[in-house]
């Protein structure tokens, strides 16, 4: 069930590929209580805004992060941008190395990532293969699922009584 490079490369769907990136980023959280009025995240989107402003790279800028009130600075993560969905993907793509993405609202409360690195990826790792490779992995076990289902069909027994 395994796609190798030979079965990519014989497909005629597997696209030009586009250069992907590795990335490697910095989580930074400005939380709001859960069921927060508006107003209050409004003020923590106000004060995320500020940082991106006064962002210029991660050793500085993380380092003032921490010194707010309220903002938590997780580890760094490193993702593929095959990895991510198309939209961060085109975010992440337009931002600078040492930069602070818009800020966002999620559940904890207002969250951005500081681009810390970014890097060429393999060329096995890239959006367009990584897509390929998973349409091929399909219609691959597509087959096998009909093949094993055919077999039991065929050495079924139904007994009536």
């Amino acid at each position: 069930m395994q796609v190798g490079e030979k079965d990519l490369l014989a497909t005629a769907s597997t696209p030009d590929d586009s250069v992907g990136y590795d990335f490697t980023l910095r989580p930074i959280l400005f939380f709001t209580p859960s069921g927060s009025d508006p107003k209050v995240i409004e003020g923590r989107k106000r004060e995320a805004e500020a940082l991106r402003a006064r962002f210029t790279n991660c050793d500085e800028g993380i380092a003032f992060a921490r010194a707010l009130k309220d903002v938590a600075v997780r580890d760094q993560v490193t993702r593929s941008s095959a990895d991510l969905p198309a939209e961060l993907r085109k975010v992440l793509d337009g931002m600078e190395v040492g930069k602070l993405t818009p800020p966002e609202v999620t559940k904890f409360g207002v969250e951005m990532f500081a681009i810390c690195r970014k890097r060429e990826s393999a060329a096995e790792n890239t959006p367009g293969r990584r897509k390929a490779r998973e349409s091929l992995m399909v219609e691959r076990f597509e087959q096998q699922s009909k093949k094993y289902l055919r077999e039991v069909r065929r050495s079924a027994m139904i007994e009536y009584k």
